[in-house]
């Protein structure tokens, strides 16, 4: 899987360095075109489990739409890695 970097702080960190060819660097850098990303919403299926044709069905904790049970919400796209916090 790819990973991603904010460019500020990658310019910020090579500005800091005692290096010789440093400005080419942040040169380079500066060129390289960014990546079109989004940060991951996080959420966990919630309420009463509903059969939806021979599938499970739950409610998102994010959009609150009920939809069959996956790794993502099929309608925010919400990753349900969110784990129940007991109180």
């Amino acid at each position: 899987m790819a990973e991603y970097i904010e460019r500020d702080r990658a310019l910020q960190a090579i500005e800091g360095m005692k290096r010789p060819g440093k400005s080419l660097v942040i040169m380079y850098l500066q060129e390289i075109k960014a990546a079109d990303v989004a940060p991951v919403r996080h959420g966990r299926w919630i309420g009463e489990e509903v059969d939806f044709h021979g599938s499970t069905a739950m409610e998102c904790s994010c959009c609150h739409k009920v939809r069959i049970i996956d790794e993502y919400c099929p309608n925010c796209g919400a990753k349900m890695d969110e784990k129940d916090v007991m109180t």
